[in-house]
């Protein structure tokens, strides 16, 4: 496999969440013998996350590798006896031979695709505050300092921070909230002098924020989280 990993370029380093390559994709006919010449296919992505690969080929379809425990020649590796799973642990190189279609493909000079892996990154976070229990929810919500943007038809694009000095900034103006307090489901503070309610529930997979206004309800759409207020 070493002909296939020519090029060894360093990347960022991964967290748990997959970083979203863009490669060079290629193949190889192996019923033409083990030396057939790699085809180039035009360009393709691969989701790794340090372990494990997801790799596309042009057309849309894609080979998904086991956890990648083995190493061989500096190379993470798996032979799981039909296929073999190649990866540089740097994220640049990955191939796939498979000795049922004697096809070898190749996913090469890869580089990240940064706003599809914080993308990834967001949604990966997202995930897990829905998942969170009560406990770790009050922890993360009461105590610690967060933002969430979302959009609100009436207001365009509106941050909430978390914490125990919990804010609004809507309409390009901050608004610092009183009163913060966790029901064991639903986040809330009054803003605007307590005439406003936000309020936010971390286990809605989507329109998770709401704001209040006296019997009023202004439903916003799906949150992302924003780390330019870390």
């Amino acid at each position: 496999m070493r002909r296939f990993f020519a090029i060894f370029l360093l990347i960022s380093s991964f967290n748990s969440a997959a970083a979203v390559l863009n490669c060079e994709y290629a193949s190889a006919d192996l019923t033409k013998g083990a030396s057939a010449p790699m085809i180039p296919g035009g360009s393709a992505k691969v989701e790794f996350d340090g372990a494990t690969f997801k790799a596309f080929r042009p057309y849309g379809h894609f080979v998904l590798s086991p956890r990648l425990v083995d190493r061989k020649n500096g190379m993470l590796y798996l032979d799981d006896k039909t296929k073999i799973f190649v990866a540089h642990p740097s994220g640049t190189e990955f191939a796939v031979s498979d000795r049922i279609a004697k096809k070898t493909e190749q996913w090469a000079n890869c580089s990240e695709d940064k706003i599809a892996s914080q993308q990834n990154k967001d949604d990966d976070e997202i995930k897990r505050i829905e998942s969170m229990s009560p406990s770790e929810a009050k922890k993360y919500f009461l105590n610690e300092k967060h933002a969430f943007t979302t959009n609100c038809l009436v207001w365009d694009d509106v941050t909430m921070i978390t914490g125990r000095n919990p804010a609004i900034i809507m309409a390009g103006s901050v608004n610092m909230g009183k009163s913060p307090r966790w029901d064991g489901r639903e986040y809330s503070f009054t803003f605007n002098g307590g005439s406003m309610i936000a309020r936010f529930v971390p286990s809605e997979p989507r329109h998770k924020f709401v704001i209040q206004g006296g019997d009023k309800f202004y439903g916003c759409g799906p949150s992302v989280i924003d780390h330019n207020y870390d």
